[in-house]
């Protein structure tokens, strides 16, 4: 049985994108994401809380809470990257 991406528009993205609900279950990661963070496992189902500061949880609470932006640049290895 195969199931339908219902995030198709992050396949083509050159951008690691993860998806969780509103209690942050992660839901979907695209190739990118889980390239990135292969060292971590199979995060589907896991949640994205557990691997973040609790500076980090607040901002990311809130965010889910009334549905803001959060852009910011890093460098990183000489690589500025958007977050």
């Amino acid at each position: 049985m195969t199931t339908e991406n219902p995030y198709p528009w992050a396949d083509g993205m050159n951008c690691a994108v993860t998806v969780c609900d509103t209690e942050g279950t992660i839901l979907y990661m695209n190739d990118k994401a889980r390239t990135t963070f292969a060292r971590h496992g199979d995060m589907i189902g896991k949640n994205l809380f557990d691997c973040h500061s609790e500076r980090s949880r607040g901002i990311i609470r809130r965010l889910l809470a009334d549905g803001g932006t959060n852009a910011y640049t890093i460098e990183k290895n000489g690589v500025r990257k958007m977050i």
